[in-house]
């Protein structure tokens, strides 16, 4: 058997064990670096053997847009006064977006089925580390922090309500997809969505909210008397009676409070900053993962001194709070640009090809939601999961055009 031949035979099972690899590592927050880099070899391996799959890929011009990303970073970091200004990170993400997209037309149906890892992974991590807490002798309270957030076996609470939010947009998408495995999704969907209450992440509960309005509005668009739209709503009085009872921190108070200095927690000092920041440099901003230097050096302004209470309370932040904002400081109105394309098309693939898209589009309903009040592409392990539900929802696009997945059998 030569080289060629032993790819063709063997590269198809190691890119599905890769891919595997891959959706593990974000459902338990692993060294997600490590997955992606194993999970590149195995698609190279596979596009020498089956050619036809970079053909395919370079015929979306949603890819070659992305393709600016890496040109308006290194501009930014050209210009750019601050030292971690890299860009760098723009390379995950268009992986992550080949990623989505070379696995959907391999495979079709199946890749918005394999999807379904990352809830499956990441409650039984939550069970194991419950168990294992509990076979240590462990009161329940070291799963918490000491203000009350559940972390589990991520160590940071907005990190595992992000997961969690995530988790449950896959298994409501999924809903629409697998009638006949409804309850055993809605009950995953139903624990994954109390668990990120009581990790109390406001940004992460919101981004679920913009979840379940979302399906429960296609529901009753399927259908006016939709028994799952029913479900939802009452998933959603569930969460609010439990958060009344056993989690009346943070989003309880959230929902009760009329104090906006509350809700907002000190984002209009960092929001104020970042629009600042935004404007010194407007057209390709300072730098991917430049706001930590960029919001010091704002800061040290002697004409600041006396601004900005709620930040200097607290500490320097690594990005803006908010979607839009980050994005500008860091790429400017060029990097808003591809963005937004990016987002419109993929919501416009994710409603054409409904059901079948719905999972990845609640993937990123979830995140553009949570964008409101928090920032994602600042870490690789976020932005996985942004670029990877656009590049599934572009492989869909593609995969209109040939009509059928690249791998036999896959549909």
């Amino acid at each position: 058997m030569n080289f060629k031949t032993f790819l063709v035979k063997y590269s198809p099972s190691g890119l599905l064990g890769a891919y595997a690899l891959f959706l593990a590592s974000l459902a338990l927050e692993l060294e997600v670096n490590i997955a992606r880099t194993i999970l590149l070899v195995a698609f190279a391996a596979y596009a020498v053997a089956h050619r036809e799959l970079p053909r395919a890929l370079y015929a979306s011009s949603l890819l070659k847009f992305a393709a600016l990303f890496p040109v308006i970073a290194a501009i930014s970091w050209i210009l750019s006064p601050y030292d971690e200004a890299n860009g760098l990170k723009t390379f995950d993400w268009l992986m992550c977006l080949i990623f989505g997209m070379a696995t959907t037309l391999i495979w079709g149906r199946r890749t918005i089925l394999l999807l379904l890892l990352i809830p499956a992974i990441t409650l039984l991590a939550a069970l194991g580390t419950a168990v294992w807490n509990a076979a240590s002798g462990l009161p329940v309270e070291n799963l918490f922090t000491p203000d009350n957030k559940l972390i589990l076996f991520i160590g940071t609470a907005n990190r595992l309500g992000f997961l969690l939010a995530t988790g449950a947009a896959i298994c409501i998408g999924t809903l629409f997809m697998l009638g006949r495995m409804a309850l055993p999704l809605f009950l995953a969907a139903s624990t994954l969505s109390v668990l990120c209450w009581l990790a109390q992440s406001r940004a992460a509960v919101f981004g679920l909210f913009g979840v379940i309005l979302t399906a429960t509005g296609y529901s009753l668009v399927q259908n006016r008397n939709s028994p799952l739209a029913l479900a939802l709503v009452l998933l959603v009085a569930a969460l609010i009676g439990f958060g009344s009872i056993f989690a009346t921190d943070r989003i309880m108070a959230t929902l009760s409070s009329p104090d906006m200095g509350y809700l907002l927690n000190g984002r209009d000092d960092i929001w104020l900053a970042a629009w600042e920041i935004f404007l010194k440099s407007p057209m390709v901003g300072f730098g991917v993962d430049s706001f930590h230097e960029a919001l010091a050096a704002h800061l040290a302004l002697p004409e600041n001194a006396d601004r900005f209470p709620a930040i200097r309370s607290q500490y320097v932040f690594w990005n803006a709070h908010q979607m839009v904002l980050g994005i500008l400081c860091e790429t400017g109105l060029a990097g808003l640009a591809v963005f937004c394309v990016l987002i419109v098309r993929g919501i416009r693939a994710g409603i054409r090809f409904l059901p079948e898209t719905f999972p990845p589009l609640l993937m990123l309903i979830a995140f553009l939601v949570h964008g409101i009040g928090g920032y994602g592409f600042h870490r690789s392990w976020n932005s996985a999961f942004f670029f990877l539900a656009l590049g599934i929802l572009e492989g869909w696009n593609l995969l209109n055009v040939n009509r059928r997945p690249l791998q036999a059998g896959s549909e």
